[in-house]
């Protein structure tokens, strides 16, 4: 198969950056005491796990449709939740997990019936786990919807994950651990699914005054195959952050420290 590659080539031409979610935004939620919860139904959050024996699940008006049974046991920490392609998507870590050094995962919780001889509505459960290091739900950057909730971006300082809602199956996956906490900024591109993040990664000590030196880089993931397709290096040796755009049109990204503003002309080869 043949592979896509991106070529840079740095512009002095004026820049127009596509427009982004302000950085709240980048989390969409169904917890039901967010004002901005999308989806038609909603989930009350819990604290430390503790989740009812059955937990209220409710509709847009807030009305009690049915419960959550066992979340304590198969969800525990709950980080993120949003309602998508007929189910709740949550990023938890599960009580065991927590006290042994385990695993965190994306779990979707469904409708599996209804509650026998009872006026209770419908019994929910866990139907499906993605599982994830234990890592990657510290600092979760985006838990976003995509093309009117057709996708789910799941991105942390860890590594990125696309899911189609619909199908309820992961795109791709990728871990970038050796970059975790050193990339400072992302940008998706407004035409495609491309992910770029502006990184400066720790990469020897100088022998003469002991001061890390620091390899500064703008790369670019495909979020539909998971590959790395391009990488550009950018000046100095000095810790910097960055802040990534991708232009209106995809085919431009910009790229900015305190000190330096770099645009570059995009072009994919194979």
């Amino acid at each position: 198969m043949t592979t896509t590659r991106i070529q840079f080539c740095e512009s002095q031409s004026s820049f127009s950056p596509a427009k982004r979610p302000r950085d709240e935004d980048w989390i969409d939620t169904s917890f039901s005491n967010s004002p901005g919860a999308v989806g038609r139904l909603r989930l009350p959050g819990v604290s430390n796990g503790r989740y009812e024996s059955r937990h209220p699940i409710l509709d847009v008006n807030g009305t009690t449709v049915g419960y959550l049974i066992d979340g304590a046991i198969s969800l525990g920490y709950t980080f993120t939740c949003v309602y998508a392609g007929n189910c709740f998507w949550i990023t938890h870590q599960s009580l065991s997990a927590t006290l042994h050094g385990g695993g965190s995962a994306v779990s979707l919780v469904d409708k599996t019936g209804m509650f026998w001889f009872s006026s209770k509505g419908a019994k929910f459960d866990t139907v499906k786990s993605f599982g994830f290091g234990s890592s990657w739900v510290d600092s979760i950057r985006a838990f976003k919807l995509l093309d009117n909730g057709a996708y789910l971006l799941y991105l942390t300082n860890y590594g990125v994950c696309l899911f189609d809602a619909r199908m309820r199956q992961i795109v791709a996956k990728v871990e970038f651990m050796e970059l975790a906490y050193q990339w400072s900024d992302f940008a998706l591109s407004p035409k495609v699914k491309l992910l770029a993040i502006g990184c400066s990664m720790a990469d020897h000590k100088d022998p003469l005054d002991g001061e890390y030196r620091y390899k500064n880089f703008v790369r670019i993931y495909n979020l539909e195959t998971g590959m790395a397709i391009g990488e550009q290096a950018l000046p100095g040796d000095r810790k910097t952050l960055w802040t990534v755009n991708f232009s209106e049109d995809g085919h431009r990204i910009g790229v900015v420290s305190d000190s330096s503003t770099h645009v570059f002309e995009l072009t994919a080869s194979r």
